[in-house]
């Protein structure tokens, strides 16, 4: 009997000690599945927008459904803009018969803002004297104050509607770069930014 009874309390305490693993183990594997499906890569900070990426020395590849309409090979879009001293513009216009450089930001905007950092103290030295740099804001003129644009020095600044490029042309991720030849096609795009830049846009640079 004693031995009996000996058999199945250690059989229980087996099965609660065993319950008690499983359970904690399935506890950790859920926190780490559901950090993981967030947040693909916790360490790799506001990347301004959702998707798979590394960090480790590589530029952000965004899944295809957060690319802009306008890819490498097309025109880019003949979409009006706003100039700081309020006139209009088209990019049709703004872009013919020179390399330009996009960056799409907007100031609430972590990862847009540490893009304009970067290229301010070191990404703008690297690229040639001949290749305007074009601060495309996603915010109504009337919401930035002027010392805001004032800061971005010799770039160019523009302000466009962030609805119309995201409704008609997919563009849903800031930052976006944007390189465009002198015959107004675009060179390269990279959503998202991280610091690093792909090599398209390096390339682009030179």
């Amino acid at each position: 009997m004693k031995k009996h009874l000996t058999r199945i309390l250690h059989s229980s305490y087996t099965k609660i000690v065993l319950g008690g693993a499983l359970a904690f183990s399935a506890a950790i594997l859920g926190v780490y599945v559901g950090s993981a499906i967030t947040n693909p890569n916790p360490n790799n900070g506001d990347a301004g927008g959702s998707g798979s990426y590394t960090r480790e020395g590589q530029a952000i590849r965004m899944p295809e459904e957060y690319y802009p309409l306008f890819a490498p090979g097309d025109l880019f879009p003949a979409v009006d803009f706003e100039f700081v001293d309020g006139s209009v513009g088209n990019f049709s216009d703004l872009l013919q018969g020179r390399k330009s450089i996009l960056l799409f930001v907007h100031f609430d905007c972590g990862a847009c803002d540490r893009l304009i950092q970067d290229w301010r103290s070191w990404a703008g030295l690297n690229i040639r004297d001949d290749i305007p740099v074009i601060v495309c804001i996603g915010q109504a003129r009337e919401e930035i104050l002027p010392t805001t644009w004032d800061d971005l020095g010799n770039y160019e600044v523009v302000f466009v509607d962030r609805e119309i490029f995201r409704e008609e042309f997919n563009l849903i991720v800031w930052p976006t770069i944007a390189c465009v030849d002198q015959y107004g096609l675009v060179t390269a795009i990279q959503v998202g930014y991280n610091s690093v830049f792909t090599n398209e846009i390096a390339q682009s640079l030179r």
